[in-house]
């Protein structure tokens, strides 16, 4: 990560050597990003806040509002998950980016789970799942599925767990 770093850096220099703030910022994305890959998740926050400021585009802004929320839940700042969530999804709605709109309301879930509070993420958790299969995107429903079904693990809910992984007939009974 630490060539790529700075590779990143370097680029972002270049571009502002030469007056492309778009590129520059455009990388500047990058930047944070590798920094949230690093586990340096408070570095990666400060820097997309202070993208967040230079932005001009609404897509890309609700990208990196999107990106502070997710930051913020692996900070456990739920103020910071919520704010920045909900200025993604206004910006996303407004774009017609439905997809990106039900990808932000999946942090908003693992906030909830994160903050403890299990019916909540449970319930937005499987709308999370029916409105990425209304779309057809099988993949990303599947993703969640699996938290659906760690959440349902974790309550000890383990007849729906089983049901949720699609092992009907088969349960904690069975194996007992």
């Amino acid at each position: 990560y630490e060539h790529a770093l700075t590779a990143a850096r370097d680029a972002i220099r270049i571009f502002r050597e030469y007056g492309d703030h778009l590129r520059a910022t455009q990388v500047g994305i990058i930047e944070a990003g590798i920094l949230y890959e690093q586990g340096r998740v408070e570095e990666a926050f400060d820097r997309y806040l202070s993208l967040a400021e230079t932005v001009t585009d609404d897509l890309t802004l609700a990208r990196v509002h999107a990106n502070l929320a997710e930051c913020g839940m692996r900070l456990d700042e739920s103020k910071a998950v919520i704010e920045h969530a909900r200025r993604a999804i206004a910006l996303f709605i407004a774009a017609g980016a439905t997809t990106e709109v039900i990808r932000v309301r999946w942090t908003l879930a693992h906030g909830l789970l994160r903050s403890g509070s299990l019916d909540e993420a449970l319930q937005a958790l499987l709308d999370v799942r029916d409105a990425f299969l209304a779309l057809g995107l099988q993949g990303e429903a599947a993703g969640v599925l699996l938290d659906i079904i760690e959440l349902r693990v974790l309550r000890q809910e383990w007849d729906a767990a089983f049901e949720e992984a699609g092992c009907s007939g088969v349960g904690p009974a069975d194996h007992a």
